[in-house]
This record gives C-alpha cells, sequence and structure tokens, in this order.
C-alpha cells in the first residue's frame, strides 16, 4: 500500500518533474547547437531551433502549476 502525500508534496513532485524534463531538453539542445555550429549544420540548427517551442511549453506548464499552487495553498 503506498503512503498518503498530501496534495501539496504531490503538486510539488509534478512541478519538479516538469522542471527537470525541461532541463534535460535545454541541455540536448545546447549539446545539438555545439554541434550544429562545429559542423556547420544549418539542418541541424533550425532543427534545435525547433526544438524551442518544446522548452517554452514546459516553462509555461511549470509557471502555470507554481502560481495555482501559491494562489491554492498560500504556503
Amino acid at each position: 500500500m503506498l503512503p498518503y502525500r498530501k496534495p501539496l508534496e504531490v503538486d510539488l513532485e509534478r512541478i519538479r518533474t516538469l522542471f527537470l524534463q525541461m532541463c534535460v531538453r535545454a541541455e540536448a539542445m545546447l549539446v545539438q547547437a555545439m554541434r550544429a555550429v562545429t559542423e556547420r549544420d544549418p539542418h541541424l540548427a533550425r532543427h534545435v531551433m525547433g526544438m524551442d517551442r518544446e522548452i517554452d511549453d514546459l516553462e509555461v506548464e511549470v509557471d502555470s502549476r507554481c502560481l495555482k499552487c501559491l494562489a491554492l495553498r498560500n504556503p
């Protein structure tokens, strides 16, 4: 049986997970961007630029969840 977790703990864990996903994707983008520059690969560079939207979407979701958490729980 799983231990009971408070709703705040659940929300904070989800925010942490989303933030870590954002960091991992940003790191992957940086590696690919450096490769695109060193190899002078315009196709890879365009691909990296397209990945930026994913990070933007994650950032908006993290911000939204943080604001909701603050508004509802007032920690």
